[in-house]
């Protein structure tokens, strides 16, 4: 498969991916949509990353400072300007009332992206923040998993990570000692998400046709049943597996708008939530009370301000590296 194709496919699994977070957001019921789409939207944006990362860096050596100099600017400025945006909305629609020093704390854990771990701060701002937290530990522990995987100690890994997802649900001493790499404050810490970083890893190491995709994703899901088989606590990791081998096999993944929009999904992502709480705020109610109406015209509207954003600090942030 050509390398400018799996491009395309991973820009739409990323515009497929915010979709669900988006649908996930607009509606409070049934509950299958208010929540566990949305996991499987973010859950398939921490596959992407992994497969990013891992294709950038599989023939080539990491240098550390270069590589977290790369991550720091492919993550801080589109997320610290989205910052300021969300935080004054949350002021305007009084979320959060200035003042004092809990308030700042809040603000200082959100600059550095570690407001994850504050029970008080995770969804302080705005709801899906939490992801920085987690994407920040990944690429924290990236240039480790990727010596393993050079050592060929992928697979053993995998089956590791998902037998320490089964054993937390079950083993008490584990589950306390792991509490806050499996569940974030009530969102996915990172050694819950490791099976699905490390798929994502994987797969950047293949050079396949869509044949062998299917069949990998399929091995996966097999794998995933296996030693995920209370479907309660893990639907979510069995639904993005499942997700990926349905677009993959309906061709969904060949429509070259979807891999526009796919670009500027993560500005999308960090954008949507604080202006829908500011359209019902202020006069919109009726219209956000209307899903095909919502959907089309807020959607568009966000999605363009959120490209214009994020277009405009990639361009600032390529053209002050290129002046180095």
């Amino acid at each position: 498969m050509a390398e400018t194709d799996k491009l395309r496919y991973i820009n739409v699994l990323k515009f497929i991916a915010i979709m669900m977070v988006f649908l996930s957001h607009c509606f409070k019921e049934p509950y299958w949509l208010n929540q566990d789409v949305g996991k499987i939207g973010a859950f398939t944006f921490v596959l992407v990353s992994a497969y990013g990362l891992t294709k950038s860096y599989q023939n080539r050596e990491l240098k550390v400072g270069d590589y977290v100099k790369r991550r720091l600017l492919r993550l801080f400025p589109l997320y610290l300007v989205t910052l300021a945006i969300v935080v004054g909305i949350s002021v305007m629609i009084k979320k959060v009332v200035w003042g004092g020093w809990h308030q700042t704390l809040n603000l200082i854990t959100h600059i550095f992206g570690i407001h994850g771990f504050f029970p008080d701060y995770i969804w302080a701002y705005n709801g899906p923040l939490w992801f920085i937290t987690l994407i920040l530990q990944f690429y924290l522990i990236f240039p480790l998993l990727l010596k393993l995987m050079k050592k060929g100690l992928l697979v053993p890994l995998f089956l590791v990570s998902l037998i320490i997802n089964f054993l937390s649900q079950h083993y008490w001493p584990l589950q306390k000692i792991t509490h806050g790499l499996i569940n974030m404050n009530g969102e996915p810490g990172v050694l819950k998400v490791l099976p699905i970083f490390l798929i994502g890893m994987y797969l950047a190491t293949q050079d396949f046709d869509k044949q062998k995709v299917l069949s990998s994703l399929k091995t996966a899901i097999v794998l995933a049943m296996l030693f995920l088989f209370e479907v309660n606590r893990h639907r979510s990791f069995f639904a993005v597996l499942t997700f990926l081998f349905v677009a993959l096999a309906s061709g969904i993944l060949k429509f070259n708008v979807m891999a526009k929009l796919g670009t500027y999904s993560f500005g999308f992502y960090l954008l949507h939530y604080p202006f829908l709480g500011l359209l019902k705020e202020l006069f919109l109610e009726k219209v956000v009370n209307n899903p095909l109406l919502f959907i089309v015209a807020y959607g568009a509207v966000v999605y363009a301000i959120s490209a214009l954003i994020e277009g405009g600090i990639n361009a600032l942030v390529k053209r002050v590296r290129t002046k180095k």
